[in-house]
């Protein structure tokens, strides 16, 4: 994908594009699975370093990871450019769709930081 300027190049960045909407429901599914088993199995209760219990720790890490593949799908969408054209127009539109994603998430998904986890 050297600079993603031929046409393969074109179509692994539309599809690239379209997996980040696939990106968000896994991660919506994953994080609140795992929110539902930890209060099931009481990980809550379970204390680790500073205080902090199992169940936080791990919607934490979750969230954390979640964003980091929101910033990397930013990163990558910044760093490929196409000279001019649709294909042009569609990345400059993924890439603020993908900024707006990232700010969306962080919104989103902070209550798994702050609220009780039960």
């Amino acid at each position: 994908m050297a600079g993603g300027r031929d046409g393969g190049g074109s179509i692994r960045q539309a599809a690239f594009g379209a997996c980040s909407g696939l990106r968000d429901l896994v991660a919506f599914v994953v994080l609140y699975s795992a929110l539902s088993i930890g209060c099931r199995q009481d990980w809550s209760d379970v204390h680790l370093l500073a205080g902090l219990s199992l169940q936080r720790v791990q919607l934490a890490a979750l969230y954390a990871v979640h964003l980091l593949a929101g910033i990397a799908l930013v990163v990558f969408l910044r760093r490929s450019q196409f000279a001019t054209g649709p294909a042009a127009f569609l990345q400059s539109v993924a890439l603020y769709a993908a900024i707006a994603a990232v700010f969306s998430t962080a919104f989103t998904f902070a209550g798994t930081l702050m609220l009780t986890p039960c």
